[in-house]
């Protein structure tokens, strides 16, 4: 995802921070929680666009959403952002900073959508044989969507894997539309 110069310069700079202070993993796990919340809270928005608002209630505004105390690598993070007037970047950072974690640690997303919900064992082999091939970790996102009728969609970066039977039937259908009717 290209989310721009300044975004990714910000997130590595938290990248290399939080590693310095070996909190890296615990700050990728933080940023995603905030991600999720910068896509459901539009009162986070309007908080950091406030320039009402001292830099300090916007940084507790941080706190107060999370369901536990953030690291001290992201508080002095946020407080950076904006102290430099980039809030307005703060999504895009971290969506960097996700990015830049995931290619550092070799890790990978990918996307499963069945027909109906599969248990974790068929998640946990897909896993498996998805890491055995790609020689890389691999988190899933399970979904389902019953218009597959059944079989499977997978998706992982440039791979995808169509084992839908919608998708079969819609290419059967094309190859016997695309037939010229003969007459005997």
């Amino acid at each position: 995802m290209d989310t721009g110069l300044i975004s990714r310069r910000y997130a590595k700079a938290l990248a290399d921070y939080s590693a310095r202070r070996n909190e890296e993993a615990h700050v990728y796990g933080e940023v995603q929680q905030m991600t999720k919340l910068f896509r459901q809270e539009n009162l986070l928005h309007e908080a950091l666009q406030s320039p009402v608002l001292p830099i300090e209630e916007k940084v507790s505004a941080f706190s107060h959403l999370s369901p536990a105390p953030l690291s001290g690598s992201l508080l002095d993070f946020i407080r950076l952002v904006i102290r430099h007037h980039r809030e307005s970047s703060l999504y895009l950072m971290f969506l960097s900073f996700m990015d830049l974690y995931r290619e550092r640690h070799n890790i990978r997303e990918a996307e499963l959508v069945t027909a109906s919900p599969v248990g974790k064992e068929v998640e946990e082999n897909l896993r498996r044989k998805v890491q055995e091939w790609s020689g890389c970790t691999v988190n899933i996102t399970r979904k389902v969507n019953p218009a597959l009728i059944g079989g499977f969609v997978f998706r992982m970066d440039d791979t995808l894997i169509d084992a839908s039977i919608s998708s079969q039937l819609k290419m059967l259908r094309n190859r016997l539309g695309n037939e010229p009717i003969r007459k005997i």
